[in-house]
């Protein structure tokens, strides 16, 4: 790979659930006292896409290189929960594990089984602010709900849009009682007939046309059924919707560390437009390698993301 800028990787069985960004090229000194800064990590030296199977490379290139979409992104984050008022006071446990990462809460006593994100809502307005020309769509609290996104990709303002953005919780397979599919966690409506749980099936009904579709939350490269492969889940949901690349996760994702990484990935392609997703990425996997906190050089922080499709 010496020389290759881009690497295109196509992975099979127990392979699909490594982010080989976390691979090393050279030996890691034991006696360095910052070995994470240090190490020669594979993003080093190549930005780094995956390919769920082979052909998909031909079919990715067979379609157009942009969607023809005219609008630039439409972004759900901070969903209002079903056990969770908006105007719930939130105690410090709850604020502190909305920090730290997204998934359910380890405290079944801590009032809502979901900690409500509100960082996650400067998140998508940052990358809102970077996805070039066109309107921003963004929605939030009770808005961020099943039956808001369902209705926009029915009457087909859903497929106007370049980038759709999701930073909520994200669920693997069986994680939530009653749920067999994979999901991404949304605001109920009950008024509509809507639980909150966008599944990978009801992911594959929707109509999209966009370059890219970013999964700011938990496991969103996990398989469809508990032991299956990753990229089998809400990944393939997206492809069979219409998305011609994804960022998904591989593991819980910090909040903060998910802030940095899709804001910087964002803001690499501002400062220089027409620069590869999968380029994009690595230069904020790199900034906070080598940016001032120690805590961020480890793989757990910067590495959950892996993007999925041709990287252009």
């Amino acid at each position: 790979m010496q020389g290759k800028s881009h690497v295109l990787i196509v992975p099979s069985g127990p392979l699909t659930g490594l982010a080989f960004q976390v691979l090393v090229t050279d030996a890691i000194d034991p006696q360095s006292p910052r070995p994470f800064k240090e190490a020669r990590w594979l993003i080093r030296d190549h930005a780094i896409s995956i390919l769920p199977f082979a052909a998909a490379l031909t079919l990715l290139r067979e379609m157009p290189a942009g969607s023809s979409a005219s609008e630039a992104l439409f972004g759900i984050a901070d969903p209002r929960f079903e056990d969770c008022a908006d105007d719930e006071p939130e105690r410090p446990a709850q604020l502190a594990m909305s920090d730290m990462y997204r998934g359910l809460s380890p405290d079944p006593d801590a009032g809502c089984k979901l900690v409500r994100l509100p960082e996650s809502r400067a998140e998508v307005t940052r990358a809102a602010e970077g996805a070039g020309e066109g309107k921003r769509e963004l929605l939030f609290g009770a808005e961020a709900s099943e039956h808001q996104l369902k209705a926009r990709s029915e009457d087909g303002s859903l497929a106007q849009y370049r980038v759709l953005m999701f930073a909520t919780h994200g669920h693997i397979a069986g994680e939530i009682s009653g749920f067999a599919e994979p999901g991404l966690s949304l605001s109920a409506d009950t008024a509509h007939g809507e639980d909150g749980y966008l599944s990978a099936s009801e992911i594959s009904d929707l109509k999209l046309n966009a370059d890219w579709v970013i999964l700011s939350a938990c496991n969103t490269a996990a398989g469809e059924q508990p032991g299956a492969e990753a990229l089998s889940g809400l990944a393939s949901s997206f492809f069979f919707a219409g998305a011609r690349a994804l960022l998904v996760s591989h593991w819980r994702v910090y909040s903060d560390a998910a802030v940095t990484l899709t804001t910087g990935t964002f803001d690499a392609i501002a400062r220089r437009p027409g620069t590869r997703r999968a380029e994009a990425l690595r230069q904020a996997m790199l900034a906070m390698i080598d940016g001032s906190r120690v805590a961020d050089a480890h793989p757990a922080r910067w590495a959950p993301f892996v993007l999925i499709g041709d990287g252009r």
